[in-house]
């Protein structure tokens, strides 16, 4: 590799790189994947990082797993979109519920839900119809519906590996698989302790709507469920059965080989006998295809070994053909698909990757680290509660992928500076970076959707009105995470 500059003015010139590609991330003038691309190919070419570590690196480059985990459940979104499960859901849940707070609160828990496994933007605009309509019949302000519904799909960031960039992004970091963020270390882990904070956010919701106490008068359609998806949807069940008990036999290739197959016949079956998913003759009809790949996705991923097979670890072969599988039950309209796929952060994620690797590789995070050590920062618990809610509030004006992938390095040094385990750093940082951006309304995608609809329908975007539901939303969730991950790691 070459290299022309000495390692302080390589120090300087990466430093001078990150702080103006993320200034021009948070003005959004520019495309972003084009300023993170941008920025590695100037790196690279000035011999910062050389381009086989920059592309072939895991630890200072680009993670191909996150990548394909991403593109994966990216994927799959749409062919569970089309399957209209969260319509289906919603009508047979809403009838049963006789108050207007109560049948608001299911809405932002069946939010909250399918974003732990759906993109948060993609359930907000599935969600937003039946909010507006409930809205607009029991005559009450849509604010409270589309920022509640926009706010609980984001408090779910860190309930699984799966949920958000940010939790995928740390798990391929340091090697954690799927079944590790609920138990790890012989303690639980974080997707556990954040189901906590997530319930008891929503209680704020339930606060805020208390006098929501109209009847609930909301038509739906009666939910129709053909032969075809209830035997995909056993067969798959019954899969994940056989697999578990090959892996207690010891047979854990075969478990793995066995979803796989599975998973390849449900998705050939699913897009050759399609069901039609339109409202017919009064009746929502509802495909279990897509789910059952899910729950055999979600398996696999429980079952895989923490080891790379090619350029790839399996979690992220497991990606890699579920997005594949998802395009082939998009049938016909696949190219939509591809078309429809988020390949924006991909490749954004591809520049950051590149960017953070250089700062990480020219030194800068360990002197970062050497810094906060300096100034006296040698309490764990202060520099936990210092990581975790400075990652609040920066999260909430700047995107949390690029400060994901920057922190986890610098949790990593300023751990091994006080003598304890990274992730009683690495949790407080990703529970604060992950509901964070719920604090102002362009903190999250989902958050800027719901209030550029809201502003379609005449609605004024009141700064101080939104921060009176998300404060006490996001707040006391982080808070009650970060009690927790102090019971269960701070002295790990």
């Amino acid at each position: 590799m070459w290299q022309f500059f000495s390692p302080d003015v390589e120090k300087w010139i990466t430093l001078t790189m990150v702080v103006i590609v993320f200034a021009l991330i948070l003005l959004r003038k520019v495309p972003i994947h084009w300023l993170s691309l941008g920025a590695a190919a100037v790196l690279i070419a000035l011999g910062i990082i050389s381009p086989e570590k920059a592309l072939l690196d895991s630890g200072n480059g680009v993670n191909w797993d996150v990548l394909a985990i991403y593109f994966g459940y990216g994927m799959l979104a749409l062919p569970l979109m089309e399957s209209k499960m969260p319509a289906a859901i919603s009508n047979w849940i809403l009838p049963k519920l006789r108050k207007e707070k109560y049948a608001l609160l299911f809405l932002c828990t069946l939010s909250a839900f399918l974003s732990s496994f759906m993109a948060n933007p993609v359930v907000v605009i599935i969600l937003a119809p039946l909010a507006i309509e409930m809205a607009e019949r029991l005559k009450s302000s849509l604010f409270l519906y589309l920022v509640g519904l926009a706010i609980s799909s984001n408090v779910v960031t860190t309930v699984s590996m799966v949920a958000d960039p940010p939790a995928l992004i740390l798990a391929m970091q340091t090697n954690m698989t799927f079944l590790d963020f609920y138990w790890f270390h012989s303690r639980p882990s974080l997707g556990t302790l954040t189901v906590v904070g997530v319930l008891a956010a929503l209680l704020t919701l339930l606060f805020q709507f208390r006098r929501l106490n109209n009847a609930v008068d909301v038509i739906v359609q009666p939910v129709r469920v053909a032969v075809k998806s209830v035997i995909l949807i056993g067969v798959g069940g019954m899969g994940c059965a056989v697999a578990i008990i090959l892996n207690i036999l010891g047979l854990n290739t075969a478990a793995i080989l066995f979803l796989l197959a599975l998973s390849i016949i449900i998705s050939v079956l699913d897009a050759l006998f399609p069901e039609q998913t339109a409202i017919h003759q009064g009746y929502l009809q509802l495909s279990l295809g897509p789910a059952a790949i899910f729950v055999l996705s979600i398996f696999a991923l429980a079952l895989v070994p923490n080891a790379t097979l090619g350029f790839l670890k399996y979690q992220g072969w497991v990606g890699l053909i579920l997005g594949i599988l998802a395009l082939l039950m998009l049938g016909r309209k696949w190219f939509e698909g591809v078309k429809e796929f988020d390949w924006v952060s991909i490749a954004f994620l591809i520049g950051i990757f590149i960017v953070i690797g250089s700062v990480n590789q020219v030194g800068l995070l360990k002197d970062f680290s050497n810094l906060m050590i300096g100034i006296g920062l040698t309490n764990p618990l202060v520099v936990f509660v210092i990581i975790t809610w400075l990652s609040v509030a920066l999260s909430s004006f700047i995107d949390n992928v690029p400060y994901t992938v920057l922190m986890i390095p610098v949790c990593s040094y300023m751990a091994q500076a006080v003598g304890v385990n990274p992730f009683y750093f690495y949790f407080g940082m990703l529970v604060g970076t992950g509901i964070g951006g719920n604090i102002t309304p362009v903190g999250a995608t989902a958050n800027v959707l719901a209030c550029g609809m809201l502003e379609k329908r005449g609605y004024k975007i009141n700064l101080g009105t939104y921060m009176k539901i998300s404060i006490p939303f996001s707040c006391l969730a982080v808070l009650a995470v970060m009690i927790l991950i102090q019971v269960f790691w701070s002295g790990f």
